[in-house]
């Protein structure tokens, strides 16, 4: 240990942010501990103004990178997944590319963050129950979504969809949309647009 070399014995030392002193002399034997700041925060900020035009860009692509995640097979997996867990595994693939590619070419889901967020488990709710209920059709018996043993089985409770974040009213307002984009003004089944599913 250090000593100061005015007294006999070891020094008593006490240490302090400005170094370590002896007691009994008051000389210092070490000096202050190197200790580094982070000063990121001490600066001046600076704020650009942006361009409307800027904005309006940036807003447009966030949309577009956002709405990519439609395209993907593992997002309507993953919403069937959470309605109906106890599927076979093969039924739930099926049933994701389905509602992935009617999804798409309806394009019914509208361009803002929330919307794009609550699609996939809306689209699935809505369109799942009503194969589960025993499928519909439009006006000359032709089949809009066809009915699935394996979802009536497993038909959820309508007071369950809560639990997801859906109400009714949003899953019919959801009904009324597809039907309005599947259906001509007579109320037949336009061919390019039926889901694309056989069970």
């Amino acid at each position: 240990m250090s000593k100061c070399n005015t007294h006999a014995g070891e020094c008593q030392l006490c240490t302090t942010s400005e170094g370590t002193f002896c007691i009994l002399s008051g000389i210092e034997i070490f000096g202050p501990q190197c200790v580094c700041y982070n000063f990121d925060s001490a600066g001046n900020r600076v704020h650009n103004k942006t361009s409307s035009k800027t904005k309006l860009r940036r807003s447009k692509q966030s949309i577009e990178l956002k709405t990519r995640t439609l395209e993907s097979i593992a997002v309507w997996k993953l919403s069937v997944t959470k309605l109906y867990p106890k599927l076979v595994p093969n039924l739930i693939k099926s049933l994701a590319r389905a509602l992935c590619a009617w999804s798409n070419t309806l394009e019914l889901c509208k361009s803002t963050h929330p919307a794009i967020k609550r699609w996939p488990i809306l689209f699935a709710a809505t369109v799942l129950s009503h194969m589960a209920a025993g499928g519909a059709t439009d006006c000359n018996g032709k089949t809009i979504v066809p009915f699935v043993k394996e979802l009536k089985l497993l038909e959820l409770d309508h007071r369950k969809y809560k639990t997801f974040g859906i109400t009714c009213r949003s899953m019919s307002v959801a009904w009324r949309r597809v039907r309005a984009a599947t259906l001509d003004h007579s109320g037949a089944l336009l061919p390019n647009n039926a889901f694309p599913f056989k069970p």
